[in-house]
C-alpha cells in the first residue's frame, strides 16, 4: 500500500462519486421492483443493486467522520459544541424530508384512490407521521418505512448522528475503534432477540422492521468509522498497480457473499449489509490510477451531489410510470427489456427534479443549518458539561 494524502478537494470527489454510484444502484433496484421482472439472473443483479443504500451509509460515516474531528478541533467535545453540529446535520436533512412528508402523504393516498387500491396506500396514522417529524421511526415498526419510501434509511441515519456526540467523549482513537467495533456483536443479537420474541424465529428477512431498524445497520457505519479513523485520515488512502486489481478482487468476493447470505434460510440476512459494507471498503482501496479514473468521474460526482434528492424523489417518478401502465392496462411488464427504457427515464426525470430541490431546499437549509450552529458554538452563555476544544489526535 503506498501513502497517498488525500487533498480535500479530491476527498469531496471521491465521496461525491460513491454516492453517485450509490443513488445509481438504488434507482436500479427499485425500477425493477416496479417492472417486477420474472426470477431469473436480470432479477438477480438488479436486486443485489438494494446494498447501494448500505452504500450510503458508509460514506456517511466516513464523511462524518472526518467532519465531526474537525469540529471538535474548533469547538471542543462539550455539550454546546455537539448541540452545534447535531443541529448541522439536522438542517441538512430535515427540510427535505418533511416536504417528503407532506408530498407522499398526498401523493400514495391518491394513487391509491385512483387506482381502486392497486397503487399507492391508505393514509398513515397521525403518530407514525409524528414518528418521522421527530425522526424516531427507526424505533416505531409502524412508521419505519411507511410515511416516506425509503424513509427507514433516514431513520437509520438520524440515529447514528446522534450517536456520534457520545462515541467522540472517547477521546483515544484506538479505543474509540474497540468501543466501536465491539458493539457490533451486541447490536446484532438485539435484532435477533427482537425477531425471536417477536415472531418465534430468528431468521430476519430483508424488509422486515428489525432488518431496517438501526442495530441491523448499525455494523455498516461501525466499519465506517473504524476504516475512516485508521485508512482514509492517516492519508492511506489507496493500493497502486497490482494491489488495486487485488482489493477489487476482494471487492467482488465480499459483495458476492450479501445476496448469498441475503437469501440463506438462517440468521444469515442481517449479516448481508456487513459483508457488502467490507466490500465497499475495499472497493475505497482501489480508487488509484484507471480504476480511479473510471469510478470517479463527473456524471458520477453530478449525482452525488443531488443523491439525498435522487433518493426522495424517484419513487414518485417510478409512481407515475407505474400509473402510466396501469393506464394503459399493462398491469405488471415482468420482462427485462423494460428495464431499457424505464430505467435511463427515471434516472434522467429524477435528476433533473433532484438538481432543483438541491438548489431551492436543500441548499437554503443547509445554509441556515450552518447559521444557527455558528451561533450556537459562539454563543456566550454557557452550557453545562461543556468541555474545552480537545487536542487533535494527529
Amino acid at each position: 500500500m503506498m501513502t497517498d494524502k488525500v487533498t480535500t478537494a479530491n476527498r469531496l470527489d471521491w465521496l461525491d462519486a460513491l454516492r453517485g454510484w450509490a443513488a445509481f444502484a438504488v434507482v436500479l433496484v427499485h425500477t425493477e421492483i416496479a417492472i417486477d421482472v420474472w426470477p431469473g439472473l436480470w432479477r438477480q443483479l438488479t436486486w443485489s443493486c438494494e446494498y447501494g443504500v448500505q452504500l450510503f451509509f458508509i460514506v456517511s460515516a466516513i464523511t462524518i467522520s472526518i467532519s465531526y474531528e474537525a469540529h471538535t478541533r474548533a469547538y471542543g467535545v462539550g455539550l454546546r459544541a455537539s448541540l452545534s453540529w447535531l443541529v448541522k446535520r439536522i438542517f441538512r436533512i430535515a427540510p427535505l424530508y418533511y416536504v417528503a412528508i407532506l408530498f407522499y402523504a398526498f401523493e400514495t393516498d391518491a394513487l391509491y384512490r385512483a387506482t381502486d387500491h392497486h397503487l399507492g396506500s391508505p393514509p398513515n396514522s397521525l403518530l407514525d407521521i409524528l414518528a418521522n417529524v421527530a425522526f424516531v421511526h427507526t424505533w416505531v415498526p409502524s412508521a419505519n418505512n411507511s410515511v416516506v419510501p425509503g424513509g427507514w434509511s433516514i431513520g437509520v441515519e438520524m440515529f447514528f448522528y446522534l450517536l456520534v456526540p457520545f462515541i467522540w467523549r472517547v477521546r483515544d482513537e484506538r479505543t474509540r475503534a474497540i468501543v466501536v467495533g465491539l458493539a457490533i456483536l451486541p447490536a446484532l443479537a438485539s435484532s435477533l432477540l427482537v425477531s425471536l420474541l417477536t415472531t418465534g424465529s430468528s431468521f430476519i428477512r430483508n424488509g422486515a422492521f428489525p432488518y431496517f431498524w438501526f442495530p441491523t445497520q448499525y455494523p455498516v457505519f461501525a466499519l465506517g468509522l473504524i476504516f475512516s479513523l485508521f485508512v482514509i485520515r492517516p492519508g492511506h488512502m489507496a493500493a497502486s498497480g497490482r494491489r488495486a486489481w487485488l482489493y477489487v478482487l476482494a471487492f467482488a468476493v465480499l459483495f458476492l457473499l450479501g445476496p448469498i447470505f441475503g437469501t440463506w434460510k438462517s440468521i444469515a440476512p442481517i449479516l448481508a449489509p456487513v459483508f457488502v459494507s467490507a466490500a465497499f471498503l475495499c472497493l475505497i482501496m482501489s480508487l488509484h490510477g484507471g480504476i480511479g479514473r473510471a469510478l470517479v468521474n463527473p456524471a458520477a460526482m453530478f449525482l452525488g451531489r443531488i443523491s439525498y434528492s435522487v433518493y426522495i424523489f424517484h419513487f414518485a417518478v417510478l409512481d407515475f410510470f407505474k400509473l402510466l401502465a396501469f393506464g394503459a392496462q399493462a398491469g405488471t411488464t415482468h420482462s427485462p427489456a423494460w428495464l431499457v427504457p424505464m430505467f435511463p427515464a427515471t434516472l434522467v426525470v429524477t435528476a433533473a427534479i433532484a438538481y432543483a430541490s438541491k438548489r431551492f431546499l436543500e441548499d437554503p437549509g443547509i445554509r441556515l443549518g450552518h447559521r444557527l450552529s455558528d451561533l450556537i458554538a459562539r454563543a456566550g452563555w454557557p452550557l453545562a458539561a461543556d468541555a474545552s476544544p480537545s487536542r487533535s489526535a494527529g
